[in-house]
């Protein structure tokens, strides 16, 4: 048996009477329904456009996860703000408002961070040059510290055994 819902927001509207009347239902019965708490029928909204807005995010990103990043964003941002959507336009036009704001917001946070592939460094005449700094010694330097090393070992090596473990412990296991 269906779940019985009444719109009690605004009687003027039809009241939704089943959850099978809600497909059929025009935009402004549903967001009336929504905006009075009526869940499903703004899962039948979210039904209703999410492709649109899909396909709207999918043509200014060029990105299929940023593109369902911005569905997402929408949609919640649409169900936090639906008691102030008055009416005056669509819903699908106040949705899809919605949904360029939050392309554009998108696409400024990643202007200032540009994702290059390691394979795209080393083609073509205008890629980035990867300058990764190497933060190991450089072979000069590794070279004097295993130098030093050896002459310090040679130098403690005949040092007489009392000496020698003395400095040991107090120097190198401290």
């Amino acid at each position: 048996m269906p779940a019985k819902f009444i719109d009690s927001i605004d009687r003027e509207e039809p009241a939704i009477v089943s959850i099978e009347s809600l497909p059929g239902e025009g935009d402004r019965a549903l967001v009336a329904a929504a905006k009075g708490g009526n869940l499903q029928a703004f899962e039948v909204l979210v039904e209703r456009h999410e492709q649109m807005i899909f396909s709207l995010a999918w043509r200014m990103t060029r990105n299929r996860e940023d593109a369902e990043d911005v569905v997402q964003q929408s949609l919640q941002k649409a169900f936090l703000h639906l008691k102030k959507f008055e009416g005056e336009s669509l819903f699908s036009t106040w949705l899809t408002r919605i949904a360029i704001n939050e392309v554009l917001m998108l696409l400024r946070r990643k202007r200032g961070s540009r994702e290059v592939l390691i394979n795209d460094s080393t083609e073509g005449d205008g890629a980035l040059a990867l300058k990764i700094p190497d933060s190991g010694q450089s072979p000069e330097d590794g070279y004097s510290q295993r130098e030093r090393q050896q002459i310090l070992f040679s130098a403690l090596n005949e040092l007489p055994h009392g000496t020698r473990r003395a400095i040991q412990l107090r120097e190198l296991d401290e």
